[in-house]
Formats: C-alpha cells, sequence, structure tokens
C-alpha cells in the first residue's frame, strides 16, 4: 500500500506549482479560464456580443459537474481550442450555484431555451441570439470540439 501511495504523492507534486495533473482534474474546482473575458450572466454576455458583433458558446457547468472538469482539462485546455475561442463571447453558467438563485436562472434558461437538463452542455450562438449549432455535450476529444465550431 505505501508504494501506490508513494507513487501518487510524486504524481501530484507538478500540481504544486501549476502544472496539470489531468488523472484527478476532475475532482478539483474548476479551472480559470485564462487570457480572455468570461461572462456568468447570460444577458450580459448576449449584450457584449451584440456590441462586439461576436458570436456566443454558452458553457453550462457545474461546480460539482465531474465531466465538466474533465472538460476543461482535456478540451478547453487544449491550445488550439483557446485559440478558436478567442474568436467567441464566453458565457460560463453554473446551475448549481446556491447563491441568490443564480444556478436556478441559469438552469431554467438551460432547460426552457435549449431544453436540456445535463453538464457539460455547450451552445453556440450568433451574436444576435440566434442558435448557430446543434449543442455538444460531453467529449474528451479536441479535435471533435474544434469541428463542432463554426466560428
Amino acid at each position: 500500500m505505501i508504494i501506490p501511495s508513494l507513487a501518487f504523492a510524486f504524481y501530484l507534486v507538478p500540481g504544486l506549482r501549476g502544472a496539470p495533473v489531468k488523472a484527478i482534474s476532475a475532482f478539483a474546482p474548476p479551472m480559470e479560464i485564462e487570457g480572455r473575458e468570461v461572462f456568468n450572466d447570460y444577458e450580459e454576455g448576449l449584450a457584449y456580443a451584440r456590441q462586439t458583433g461576436k458570436p456566443v458558446i454558452i458553457d453550462f457547468t457545474g461546480y460539482g459537474c465531474v465531466n465538466c472538469r474533465k472538460m476543461e482539462a482535456y478540451v478547453l485546455d487544449n491550445d488550439s481550442v483557446k485559440a478558436r475561442l478567442q474568436n467567441y463571447v464566453f458565457i460560463e453558467l453554473f446551475v448549481d450555484d446556491k447563491r441568490d438563485g443564480i444556478g436556478d436562472r441559469n438552469s431554467a434558461i438551460q432547460r426552457e431555451q435549449f431544453g436540456s437538463n445535463a453538464q457539460p452542455y455547450y451552445v453556440q450562438l450568433d451574436a444576435y441570439g440566434t442558435q448557430v449549432a446543434e449543442p455538444m455535450a460531453f467529449t474528451t476529444d479536441p479535435m471533435e470540439f474544434i469541428n463542432w465550431l463554426k466560428y
């Protein structure tokens, strides 16, 4: 039992300096998205998209969503995906946010406007809020996500 424990501890050491430890990333808190502005309010993000003329990616996620953390680690943290996402206004909506009914509002948006209640769930909209592609659910394949992107 001591050898597996030591091996696991050595695996975690690079993470102390900020290196990714993808094997356990699904159990960690949400990753910060570096290098771009992220909106956590649906209306505010859409208003910014209209102002800039940029299309929108909505990321329906949850603090307790293991598959969401996997998508962040294996797909959204991929350099090619990050480069493509620069073309979008990124709206991240936590459906399990307990503060002031935020999660309930975000969950209602997902259910009522996009007919789903599963996370992770990604929706592409044009700058005026019209859906431009079928939504994307869970994948760990960055190329599948890139091929799904319209812009």
